[in-house]
């Protein structure tokens, strides 16, 4: 194993401790050699155990020593004079770039999703150079392409188009920011000439050679209608619109069900959809099946593959979970999501791939993937249940420098800060999340809390009720049964402790135990267990 960076150091400060002791014990008539043992010893375990923190905290390479590219998603020019629009013929295009970079040969590049921005960027603002320049460097990333795009429909009757385009590439780790302006063909005939003139002026430019070879992209076999249609119901998905995203992934499934890339889009759609709902164990069972399809059929690409582990994980399959994992990670190694889902196991199922707790696999997905939101949350959550709260507290901050008002990242500050008791920062984070989300039941609830907690009985009830208005939150309704108990309103108690029961999640929910356990103490209390069912009573 080679050593860490740093670990030199370490060493001459040991030889330099180990010298001073050897010249003590042979100069000092005090120092006998039972002591220069076991101080030579201490320095020598001090020594060990730094070498084996800098390796724990080292940042894993990337893969093959590939470099991360992102392409954005290409402005279509409107030619009245605004700044264009992001549509789904631009996410094609950046996707299509991205898919030729990555499988060239030899290639220099992986590339990040194009659709993870709208995650985490200001959508609106993601057609303006300057922003995406600020954007990108306050996100870490390596090297961005940004480009605009027009087409012209050059006879209606048949359809017949061209297409031209513009693309700069930027060097982020180069101290100047300017990038280089790449030259395309004036006219393209397609999207899927434009991405691969695109790529090929990219991979000649960063890797001043011309002997790469562009392998063909999958979305060189679909039809443009198909293609426009799957790229539509992937910027849904992107920015949110779940239910019209699975409403156009089924539809283009079922009317190609031979396409591995759409029954994978269908999958990840019913992915999000199952997400959102919060949806109980049995939906998850019913729909295995589509996940299970879409796996079958793809069997290059890491995605489908991804998605069916992170369904066993839902189902707590644990073995076949891990199996459709490390297969998700075998075809490519730098998806950062594979990484946010290991992070889920036994460490005794992650080390042997070289992680040794849940941060250095947040850590690793964040290294490959610097605009995955979802890794810096959880990020931030493990430090913060590992209590190092100022850590969590910075690494939520840098997100909201890339966008203050992004819901996700705030909903986790405001949880932090209500563990910490500051009423200043919690009223001033939910301030703002109301202002975004006046119909947020989380907000809602976790402001309840807060009240509770300060015993203004009042208050919590009308947060907490709004919560429940808003979205029928179960745990509410737990908060409120606590209120109840603590007011001697033991029928209103009852109420809301049968409600949560009703409302359970299945045979791991939690709360809904909680529950059951309090309305049987109630009831205990009361003299309406019958005597045989009594604890005293069992034998």
């Amino acid at each position: 194993m080679p050593l860490p960076e740093g670990s030199i150091f370490l060493i001459i400060a040991w030889g330099f401790v180990v010298f001073l002791l050897w010249n003590f014990y042979h100069f000092s008539q005090a120092f006998r050699q039972t002591t220069f043992v076991i101080l030579a010893g201490l320095a020598s375990a001090a020594l060990a155990g730094g070498i084996m923190y800098l390796h724990s905290h080292e940042k894993k390479p990337m893969p093959d020593g590939r470099t991360g590219v992102l392409i954005f998603p290409f402005v279509e020019e409107t030619g009245n004079g605004s700044a264009g629009i992001i549509n789904a013929g631009g996410l094609a295009i950046a996707d299509l770039i991205g898919e030729h970079l990555q499988q060239a040969t030899p290639t220099p590049f992986y590339s990040i999703p194009p659709d993870a921005l709208f995650g985490v960027a200001n959508h609106d603002s993601l057609v303006y150079i300057d922003y995406v320049l600020r954007f990108a460097q306050a996100a870490g990333l390596r090297i961005i392409a940004f480009g605009v795009y027009q087409k012209t429909v050059s006879s209606p009757a048949n359809h017949h188009e061209s297409w031209s385009a513009e693309i700069q590439l930027f060097d982020l780790r180069q101290k100047s920011s300017a990038g280089a302006r790449l030259q395309l063909p004036a006219r393209l005939s397609n999207l899927h000439e434009l991405a691969a003139a695109a790529a090929q002026a990219i991979l000649q430019d960063f890797a001043k050679r011309n002997d790469m070879a562009l392998a063909a992209a999958w979305q060189n076999e679909i039809d443009a209608d198909f293609l426009q249609r799957y790229y539509a119901a992937k910027l849904a998905l992107a920015l949110n619109q779940t239910e019209s995203a699975v409403q156009q992934a089924q539809a283009l499934w079922r009317a190609d069900t031979s396409r591995a890339p759409f029954a994978g889009l269908y999958a990840q759609a019913i992915m999000a959809q199952l997400r959102r709902k919060t949806a109980a164990q049995r939906e998850w069972e019913e729909s295995l099946r589509i996940f299970q399809r879409a796996a079958a059929q793809d069997s290059l690409r890491s995605e489908s593959a991804r998605l069916l582990g992170e369904f066993y994980i839902r189902l707590k399959k644990w073995n076949e979970a891990e199996r459709a994992l490390l297969q998700a990670r075998r075809r490519e190694p730098t998806d950062s999501e594979i990484y946010l889902l290991l992070a889920q196991f036994h460490h005794s199922r992650f080390q042997p791939l070289g992680f040794q707790n849940e941060l250095e696999l947040y850590e690793h997905a964040r290294a490959l993937n610097p605009i995955n939101l979802q890794a810096g949350l959880a990020e931030a959550d493990y430090l913060w249940r590992e209590n190092r709260e100022k850590q969590a507290i910075e690494i939520l901050e840098h997100w909201l420098k890339l966008n203050p008002n992004h819901l996700e990242a705030l909903m986790s500050l405001g949880r932090i800060y209500i563990a910490k008791g500051s009423q200043a920062k919690i009223f001033e984070i939910y301030e703002r999340i109301l202002k975004l989300a006046p119909d947020n039941a989380e907000a809602y609830y976790n402001l309840g809390i807060v009240y509770y907690h300060a015993e203004d009985d009042e208050n919590a009830i009308k947060f907490f009720e709004r919560a429940i208005r808003l979205d029928n939150h179960a745990e509410a309704r737990l908060y409120l049964a606590g209120i109840y108990q603590r007011r001697g309103d033991l029928e209103r108690a009852m109420h809301y402790l049968r409600e949560r029961i009703r409302l359970s999640r299945g045979d791991d929910d939690q709360y809904a135990a909680e529950a059951r356990r309090q309305l049987y103490t109630i009831l205990l209390g009361r003299g309406e267990i019958p005597p045989h069912l009594r604890p005293d009573n069992l034998k």
